[in-house]
């Protein structure tokens, strides 16, 4: 089957969202969400016999799913500035119970609203957000390729490289014969891991890296390099006491 057998649907006009009520924006998505249904059912029936061709929809998967979440936001910002937070509730109960099921696809997704270290956010999902390299192929690989060009993700990785900068660029201005960096509430710690690679990051360059999970300790001492100087914490106030007095680049992330 060739790919001129899938094709792409025209775009749909949609009404300005934010001056519609809530009965409104609940027959857009309706309608919005029913065409989506019906491509999205056309390119997971090509894709479950082509499974390594997903570059193929990509743009347009991305075009789709970004219209209908605009449309949402689009809403909700024009409520919550007019103080209509209930509207923005009842909309948020109306998507999870009527369509949610239909973007619950793909690795990073479901980690993503199953939380199942109790947060979102957590090492592990940020972890794969710096691999950018997702695993899955077919339908589920749009969503993941999806989500990990999405602005959050992006600025996710953004960040990390601004640390490696930083500490990169701070380290030669410690005239200290040993430095220990202290790096609270790691993450995945991946920056580290990267860090180490770099040959501007001299011997006497010690990480301390902290956590209060036993779960995470376990992920990253299996996750770090060499010269890792790894100890868990039950708080911050502690890891912080450990190295009081002494000259050291902290940081403290959420």
């Amino acid at each position: 089957m060739g790919i001129d057998t899938v094709k792409p649907r025209k775009s749909q006009k949609v009404s300005n969202i934010p001056q519609v009520g809530i009965s409104g924006i609940k027959a857009s998505l309706r309608t919005r969400i029913k065409l989506y249904k019906k491509r999205a059912k056309e390119i997971e029936d090509y894709l479950s016999k082509h499974p390594d061709e997903w570059g193929k929809f990509q743009s347009e998967f991305n075009d789709e799913v970004n219209g209908i979440f605009r449309e949402i936001m689009d809403y909700e910002r024009t409520q919550l500035s007019l103080g209509n937070r209930k509207k923005v509730q009842n909309l948020k109960d109306f998507f999870i119970k009527n369509f949610r099921g239909n973007f619950y696809v793909g690795d990073l997704c479901k980690w993503s609203i199953d939380k199942p270290l109790g947060y979102p956010g957590d090492f592990k999902i940020i972890y794969d957000i710096y691999l950018n390299s997702p695993k899955t192929q077919g339908f589920e690989r749009l969503f993941d390729n999806y989500f990990q060009m999405s602005a959050i993700a992006v600025a996710v990785r953004n960040r990390k490289e601004d640390f490696k900068h930083m500490i990169i660029e701070h380290i030669p201005k410690i005239n200290n014969s040993v430095i220990r960096v202290m790096n609270l509430a790691s993450g995945s710690a991946k920056e580290v891991q990267e860090l180490f690679l770099e040959d501007r990051i001299n011997t006497n360059v010690y990480f301390e890296v902290t956590s209060n999970s036993g779960q995470k300790a376990h992920y990253l001492a299996n996750n770090c390099f060499r010269r890792k100087v790894f100890r868990q914490y039950s708080s911050l106030t502690k890891a912080e006491n450990l190295l009081k007095g002494t000259q050291q680049i902290k940081e403290c992330r959420g």
